[in-house]
Parts: C-alpha cells; sequence; structure tokens
C-alpha cells in the first residue's frame, strides 16, 4: 500500500483543514484506489464527485442547514464545509447485475 493511501485509510477525524488542495496526481490516486473498493459479492458501485469550486461548496453548506417548522436551524456540523477547500462526496448504489 501507497504511502498517501495509507494515509487516507488511518485517518479518522480532521478539525482542521490546510488551505491547499491535493495534486491532481494524488487526488487521482484516491479516486482509482476507491474504484478498487467496490464490493464484488454485493456488486456496489462507488461513485466519487471532488468538488473544488467555493461557491458550490458553499452553496452544499447552505442546502445542508436543516430549519425546523418554527424556523430555528441545526447547523450540525455543517459549517465545516465552509473551511474545506475540496469536497469528495463518496455515494453508491447497490446494483445486481444479471448474470452470464
Amino acid at each position: 500500500m501507497n504511502n498517501l493511501m495509507r494515509k487516507v485509510l488511518t485517518r479518522r477525524s480532521v478539525y482542521t483543514f490546510s488551505a491547499n488542495l491535493p495534486k491532481d496526481e494524488d487526488l487521482m490516486v484516491v479516486l482509482e484506489e476507491g474504484k478498487l473498493l467496490s464490493n464484488a459479492e454485493t456488486n456496489q458501485i462507488w461513485h466519487f464527485t471532488a468538488i473544488q469550486n467555493k461557491d458550490v461548496i458553499k452553496k452544499i453548506y447552505e442546502l445542508s442547514i436543516s430549519i425546523l417548522p418554527d424556523g430555528t436551524t441545526i447547523k450540525n456540523g455543517a459549517e465545516m464545509l465552509l473551511n474545506m477547500p475540496m469536497l469528495l462526496i463518496i455515494s453508491g448504489c447497490n446494483v445486481k447485475y444479471a448474470e452470464d
């Protein structure tokens, strides 16, 4: 396992973020390694979306704030999005393919 992947897999909690974006080649390594993590048993397909546009990240922050019926808001830690130089969204889909 390369050093970058070891760091990704062993990191658990982040409370502060560097303003520096990862190098394109490092980001591609993470995305390529992530593609290999799909679950062969259940055919789960992972989708990766890397967002580096601060305006888009801010919009995601604004949409992530829950508004209660009485007009109060709960941020649920979403304010950390405002300090991120990049947002990596990992989503999945459990698709069963027909067997040959």
